[in-house]
């Protein structure tokens, strides 16, 4: 592991051995975040057993959960900038007052936060659907899943102080116990099996709420473990210091507004959905339940590449950051584009895995096909994003965000909902969005600002 040797004495990697290290962090990545992905589809699968009404409602309560993990997620993208940083310049210490603040600020936030996503559950539903009966059934859900919040921010610190020090496994096998217990609660307080209440759609809610607390717990826990590489105490998160705290807010804060812009127009985006009605609603979120496991190469290698340009940064090694951040890219490129074959191939055969609604299946039939062409430029725009975080320069994937959201994909999915272009149109906005932010990821690690970042 690159974080064994220390930084004096480590030779700079070959190109060779640094498409082995991207790979050895990627692949776990790629396996945690199916195992993720599986908790979201689990519950759409399980959910959709209810009906298309219960199906929609999650289409409307997931997009608000989504987003407020989102703007939690900020606080792993700041820590693993810090950790990854320290960890190249050999310093240790550094390395636990940077997990320590991010613990304590993200603490600060998400409880908050999870009291006004749960307390505000069906006025926030109300805001993307008039149809009582989906605001009702996507309030019960969103009410009790939003108290996970807290224990996210404990799952983000735990994986970016391990992912920062090189450890990309752990986390993987946290996620998948968690996806078990994810499945066996869905199954028994959905559908009332064995004894256990019949909760439907809330029953769903608790599953989500439960896996995440062990997950979260699992980490933290992990964290203080006396053998951990970045070992954290309670004496640590007494010892903040105001530089730290600086450096953190630096590189998080933008980190924080990038969400926030993405999901603010998201949701704007998926209010625009629901004005088509039900089956397209429930098409949508089955699509997206699909296309989620395509997210997985291009935010692993975005991740490893996070990882290792932030420890060649802080070695003092921009050349290394340049190569890795290549080799990430190259392997992102051919993982997206085979699957995005898939779905070109065979969106009837993956569309029936989730639904044979006559009124739904078409249409995620399209959005499949449309999500097939996307996947090259995704693999662009996620692998240089992770680059770009990793070095610190979170500012500009706030603006590469703006211009995608708000001045292509809302705008123009308006106009494709006005104009009568339906969910095809959408998804057809959707595509142009994201070779849109592509095209300027790859101008941005182009012009190399990226290596000068100071942290």
């Amino acid at each position: 592991m690159l974080v064994e040797t220390p930084v004096e004495t480590r030779p700079t990697l070959t190109r060779r051995r640094l498409r082995r290290e991207v790979w050895r962090l990627a692949w776990p990545v790629i396996v945690q975040n199916f195992f993720q992905t599986l908790i979201l589809t689990t519950d759409a699968l399980f959910v959709g057993w209810l009906g298309t009404s219960s199906l929609a409602a999650m289409g409307v309560a997931w997009p608000i959960f989504w987003s407020s993990s989102a703007i939690l997620f900020a606080i792993q993208v700041g820590a693993l900038a810090l950790v990854a940083r320290a960890v190249g310049e050999g310093d240790p210490e550094k390395s636990r007052e940077s997990a320590a603040t991010a613990l304590v600020a993200g603490l600060f936030l998400g409880l908050p936060l999870a009291a006004a996503c749960s307390l505000g559950a069906e006025p926030l539903a109300r805001l993307f659907s008039a149809d009582p009966e989906l605001v009702h059934r996507a309030s019960l859900f969103l009410a009790v899943a939003s108290l996970s919040l807290p224990f996210s921010i404990l799952t983000h610190v735990g994986t970016a102080v391990l992912r920062g020090s090189g450890n990309t496994s752990t986390p993987m096998w946290v996620a998948g116990g968690v996806n078990l217990i994810n499945i066996a609660l869905n199954y028994l307080l959905i559908f009332g099996r064995y004894g256990f209440p019949e909760l439907g759609i809330t029953g769903a809610g608790v599953a989500t709420l439960s896996a995440r607390m062990v997950e979260g717990l699992v980490l933290a826990g992990w964290l203080c473990r006396r053998d951990a590489v970045i070992r954290l105490t309670l004496a640590d998160l007494g010892r903040i210091s105001r530089a730290s705290l600086a450096r953190f807010l630096r590189v998080t804060v933008p980190a924080m507004v990038e969400p926030l812009v993405l999901h603010s127009g998201f949701l704007v985006f998926s209010g625009l959905i629901s004005s088509l009605g039900a089956a397209s609603m429930a098409a949508h979120r089955v699509a997206v339940s699909i296309e989620s496991f395509t997210f997985m190469p291009g935010f692993a290698f975005g991740i490893a590449s996070a990882t290792l340009v932030g420890q060649a940064l802080g070695a003092r090694r921009p050349r290394q950051a340049e190569v890795s951040c290549q080799e990430a890219l190259r392997m992102a490129m051919l993982l997206m584009v085979g699957v995005g074959l898939a779905y070109l191939v065979a969106p009837v055969a993956l569309a029936r895995c989730f639904t044979t609604d006559p009124d739904v299946l078409p249409k995620v039939v399209t959005c499949l096909l449309l999500a097939g062409l996307e996947q090259p430029f995704m693999a662009v725009g996620l692998t240089l994003q992770g680059a770009l975080r990793g070095a610190g320069d979170t500012r500009s994937t706030v603006y590469v965000a703006a211009v995608g959201v708000w001045a292509v994909r809302v705008p123009f999915v308006w106009l494709a909902v006005r104009h009568g272009f339906g969910l095809g149109g959408v998804w057809a906005v959707a595509l142009v969005d994201w070779s849109i932010r592509a095209g300027i990821y790859w101008w941005l690690y182009r012009r190399g600002r990226w290596k000068a970042v100071a942290l």
